[in-house]
């Protein structure tokens, strides 16, 4: 993708919208609850990584751009505080620890596979690492719809 915008600039604009997407979520999350901001994010977080996917495939970089930053706010108002908030408010010491634990060794998975799946795709075939992403997001969003439940102003 030919882009002219300085990586500063994007992230810079990365560093503002999570700290105000995180401060959004510690307000909705008082009238909202956990399991609306986790179904609305993960929707949108799905959406915008088809969308990522799609103007990756065919090189629309400012879309593209838009779609990573409508992601990022997605995963700040919802999956990016939530999981370590709804893991403490559901799980024992011991499961969260290995909750925890499991949570790194996938993240250290995906980290360390992805270079060579790209390497592998090349760069101009990166959308399709995205539009699963968005596939996976979306089944995701099926299994809070299905098994989470509300923890907001409950008692263990």
């Amino acid at each position: 993708m030919g882009l002219s915008v300085q990586p500063e600039i994007i992230t810079g604009a990365m560093g503002i919208l999570n700290v105000v997407a995180v401060s959004c979520c510690m307000v909705l999350l008082h009238y909202h609850g956990r399991r609306t901001l986790m179904l609305w994010g993960f929707f949108m977080m799905a959406l915008s990584l088809l969308g990522l996917g799609l103007f990756s495939l065919i090189s629309m970089p400012y879309l593209a751009i838009s779609s990573i930053l409508i992601y990022r706010v997605a995963f700040e108002l919802s999956a990016g505080p939530m999981m370590w908030l709804y893991n403490a408010e559901i799980l024992h010491d011991k499961a969260m620890g290995l909750a925890s634990g499991s949570h790194w060794v996938f993240v250290l998975i995906i980290s360390t596979t992805i270079p060579n799946i790209v390497a592998s795709l090349g760069e101009h075939r990166i959308g399709y690492i995205w539009l699963f992403c968005g596939i996976c997001t979306g089944i995701g969003y099926l299994l809070l719809y299905v098994y989470m439940h509300e923890t907001k102003d409950k008692t263990k």
